[in-house]
């Protein structure tokens, strides 16, 4: 492994650990609120064929592509500039700490189940985008300079495909779980 990509990959444990410690921390602070939201969550995720439609779920779709595909195209607009590393690195702890922080929420409010929610949660659309962002940030701090374009719009649809993951397969694998 790059000595590079093993650096972003301590970094993004560092800050879920710094998440799971926060989490843990002070949960006395959010903790019953967040399980109110929660449990209402998953009970629309039960009854999501009856409250979803068409329009919703396009709606929903779009939200998805802006919040997903955003920081992707950020990273390759700065590509060229001084701003890309703190990005990534911005990019690699914000994502880490929210990461440890649903971990330990989660595993302090569901206990055993927490796996199983935490599965139907974030597969397979997480996978996706993680695949594609390590792979990204490795082109970036390598340099890709042969068929760039092809690679950025290789990646582009995938994430696009994880995108239609989240919005329509993910809810009715969380479903299955739930």
């Amino acid at each position: 492994m790059d000595n590079r990509l093993k650096r972003y990959l301590y970094i993004w444990l560092i800050a879920a650990g710094i998440g799971i410690i926060i989490g843990s921390l002070f949960q006395s602070s959010y903790f019953d609120e967040l399980k109110e939201i929660n449990d209402l969550f998953f009970n629309n995720i039960n009854n999501y064929p009856v409250y979803m439609g068409t329009q919703e779920n396009i709606f929903l779709l779009f939200k998805v592509i802006c919040k997903r595909i955003l920081p992707f195209g950020l990273m390759w607009v700065l590509e060229k500039t001084d701003f890309v590393i703190p990005y990534i690195m911005w990019f690699l702890v914000s994502r880490g700490f929210f990461f440890g922080f649903f971990v330990s929420f989660m595993g302090i409010c569901y206990k055993l189940e927490a796996v199983k929610l935490m599965f139907g949660s974030l597969f397979p659309h997480m996978l996706v985008y993680a695949a594609v962002f390590i792979f990204v940030i490795l082109c970036i701090t390598k340099g890709i300079k042969r068929k760039k374009r092809i690679v950025v719009l290789a990646l582009a649809v995938i994430m696009l495909a994880g995108c239609l993951m989240e919005t329509y397969l993910s809810p009715v694998i969380l479903g299955g779980v739930i």
